[in-house]
């Protein structure tokens, strides 16, 4: 399975379609999340996050670089 493959696979279990955008918060991070079907984002932890949906996480790190 191609890494985009499983980034969509891992996306649809969890209702996620991409990641937007990270911010720090206090003394963490947050990733903006982009769901299938919903025109809001949201802003979720990111330790959650990467445990979640960690190739959309490292996608949206590769397209930052």
């Amino acid at each position: 399975m191609s890494s985009a493959a499983a980034a969509q696979q891992a996306a649809a279990v969890a209702g996620a379609e991409r990641v937007v955008a990270i911010r720090k918060v206090g003394h963490g991070h947050q990733y903006e999340i982009k769901w299938h079907g919903v025109a809001e984002t949201t802003w979720e932890a990111a330790s959650r996050v990467r445990k979640q949906i960690p190739l959309l996480v490292q996608a949206f790190e590769q397209e930052q670089q």
